[in-house]
């Protein structure tokens, strides 16, 4: 009688993911093909600032107890 594994298969973590739609949207330099790409990362760089000087100024007002 041959048992069966029943753990699910152990991705190989020397090779990495590849997303063939992810693939397409970047050129062979690594630059993005779509134009809006730099326009929309710039959107969340401008929200992620303005949430990091935010917190600093209620951490400034009101630090965290402990």
């Amino acid at each position: 009688m041959q048992l069966r594994e029943d753990r699910p298969q152990v991705l190989d973590r020397a090779q990495p993911a590849r997303n063939p739609s992810a693939q397409a949207r970047f050129g062979d330099d690594g630059v993005p093909n779509d134009a809006a790409a730099g326009v929309a990362a710039k959107a969340m760089l401008d929200q992620l600032g303005w949430w990091a000087r935010s917190l600093a100024e209620a951490r400034a007002a009101r630090p965290y107890p402990g």
